[in-house]
């Protein structure tokens, strides 16, 4: 599986490149992408509290009930580790024809950038409500859905600039840059078919792409088979990174969930991502930051859904635009399913 990054790295670009997403709902450790159409002029985000790093040091999680560890792996324990005697349980989507799904999704980025000596930060809050329409659901529990973008908020500012807001529910002309975000609210963003065990089977844009990204997941991929207490499963992706000599560098990643815990048919489930590949130069794994995630993810068995989860980014790199560079980001990404009222199903 291929997923491309983007191009260049500059400190900006790059905070530009994951706010474009953010929006849609989509988790910086890539198992819930789904791209907007195009890269805004201007980075947007949401009306909400300012970040710092004071928020995302100490505050405790609101969506998993626990913080997610500051390392991606220190709590993960070898795939095959001994398994319980009894216990183990089938993790599968399961959805109805014709259901309207509905996640709280709210993303906090302060992403710190040193270049030259000149420093610069760049604080952003996202709150969105992403919707998933399901159309049909095949006998063997494949569905086909619409994702879609109900509203947003957005609250950014970038050092020496003046903060942006915008808000699509009250905000009758979007602020500059916010145009193809603004247009994109309400509007079906793809039409998906996507496997009970999470596996993405064909994926029709509606809007255009900047990046042409057929593989990349939308969801928590789930084990083939029932799991016990303290079982990982893994899914290994191949990322693209352009470089500034015109050519690609190959990295792999892996994907580790741990099912931690079953009470009341909820699952809690440890997840970090790991790059395998070794001694990447800085200014590689500067455009790799974002996949430096960890934290804890809810799934109700019996409502086959995803409920809540937290997932976090603290990463440091050195070097990236000479030896006194230095990019730091810190980021908190947290999707809470609606009520059932909000969710109801629709005729």
């Amino acid at each position: 599986m291929r997923r491309i990054l983007p191009g260049k790295a500059e400190p900006m670009g790059l905070f530009v490149f994951w706010t474009v997403g953010l929006w849609l709902g989509m988790a910086v450790s890539g198992w819930t992408q789904e791209e907007v159409s195009q890269t805004p002029e201007a980075p947007p985000v949401s009306p909400a509290p300012k970040a710092s790093e004071t928020d995302f040091r100490s505050s405790p999680s609101t969506a998993a009930g626990t913080s997610a560890p500051r390392n991606p792996t220190s709590k993960l324990r070898k795939e095959d580790s001994e398994q319980p005697e009894q216990g183990r349980y089938l993790l599968r989507y399961k959805f109805q024809p014709g259901e309207t799904i509905r996640w709280e999704v709210t993303h906090q980025a302060l992403i710190r950038t040193t270049v030259s000596g000149v420093s610069q930060t760049a604080e952003s809050v996202s709150k969105s409500v992403k919707v998933w329409k399901i159309l049909q659901v095949e006998a063997d529990g494949t569905a086909v859905l619409e994702h879609l973008v109900e509203n947003v908020q957005m609250w950014q500012k970038l050092t020496g600039r003046q903060e942006v807001r915008y808000d699509s529910q009250t905000d009758k002309e979007p602020p500059p840059g916010f145009q193809t975000i603004a247009k994109s609210i309400g509007t079906p963003l793809a039409r998906i078919t996507l496997s009970p065990e999470g596996k993405l089977l064909h994926r029709q844009r509606y809007l255009s792409q900047p990046q042409d990204q057929p593989d990349s997941p939308i969801t928590m991929p789930l084990p083939e088979k029932p799991v016990a207490i303290g079982q990982s499963w893994s899914e290994i992706f191949e990322l693209e990174v352009p470089l500034e000599t015109g050519g690609v560098r190959k990295v792999k990643t892996k994907q580790i969930f741990i099912l931690q815990n079953v009470q009341d048919q909820i699952a809690t489930i440890e997840a970090a991502t790991q790059i395998l590949t070794p001694n990447l130069p800085p200014e590689v794994e500067v455009k790799l930051i974002q996949q430096a995630s960890s934290g804890t993810i809810r799934f109700d068995l019996e409502q086959g859904r995803v409920i809540q989860q937290q997932i976090e980014v603290d990463k440091r790199v050195i070097g990236f635009r000479g030896e006194a560079s230095s990019l730091h980001c810190l980021s908190r990404f947290q999707e809470k399913l609606l009520p059932a009222e909000q969710t109801a199903r629709r005729p």
